[in-house]
């Protein structure tokens, strides 16, 4: 991948997505409110291939395998990475783990992870990654307070106000809990593209600065320079 060389090439494999894709007046508006809806912050990450390569090397990571013991931590605890949908633009994805106490079970996908293709050129893409709720399992996060509503309702206990508001915060707290399954999902899934597209991603070489030591731009001045850095730590070795 390094031996690749174009007119601009990006310097890091995962820059904002505000460089890119500027919001506009109405989105940010309504940030507040979409931000109960979307449990990760936008990412645009680049890889050289197109897409139909970065597609097939997901879809293979997505599978345990021993030759890819590297990427064994992305498994951890029974996870897995399903394709639930997708077109020659992008794909859609979620991810679910083993339940304890339940061997053959699993948890409910409490997330989406959207991520869109953007073909720079003919061999670097770029993907614009998003996630949101999955409203489909949203009621397994809210059994308990429907449960639990009729008693708040009508039970004759305690004033209505105050039965109003352990009501609201019983639901609130079902919400925040839910939210949470979901953003721990939507990282988890941002975290295995990132270590899967780890060998696609542009590599930033951080340089030198002048005010390094011992560092020499002319190779006629490398004999005197090591000969200074030799002759300095013999003297450290032997004033020890």
């Amino acid at each position: 991948m390094t031996d690749k060389s174009y007119s601009k090439p990006p310097t890091e494999g995962r820059i904002k997505t505000e460089d890119i894709d500027k919001y506009s007046r109405l989105r940010r508006l309504l940030r507040p409110l979409m931000g109960m809806w979307y449990v990760h912050p936008d990412i645009t990450l680049i890889a050289y291939g197109s897409p139909a390569v970065v597609l097939g090397m997901l879809v293979t990571s997505s599978k345990p395998s021993t030759d890819r013991l590297h990427l064994r931590n992305l498994f951890a605890h029974g996870r897995r990475y399903h394709f639930v949908g997708g077109s020659p633009n992008g794909f859609r994805m979620e991810t679910t783990s083993k339940i304890p106490w339940r061997r053959r079970d699993r948890t409910r996908a409490t997330a989406v992870l959207t991520a869109q293709f953007k073909q720079l050129d003919d061999d670097l893409t770029q993907i614009n990654l998003t996630a949101h709720i999955r409203l489909a399992s949203m009621y397994t996060g809210f059994i308990v307070p429907i449960f639990f509503t009729p008693l708040f309702l009508f039970a004759a206990w305690h004033h209505p106000l105050v039965r109003l508001l352990m009501l609201v915060s019983l639901y609130g707290l079902a919400w925040t809990a839910y939210r949470y399954s979901a953003a721990v999902d939507a990282n988890d899934m941002v975290y295995f593209i990132e270590q899967s597209l780890a060998d696609l991603m542009p590599k930033s070489v951080t340089e030198l600065g002048a005010h390094v030591p011992y560092v020499v731009d002319n190779r006629e001045d490398f004999a005197d320079a090591w000969e200074k850095f030799y002759e300095s730590h013999t003297e450290d070795d032997t004033s020890n």
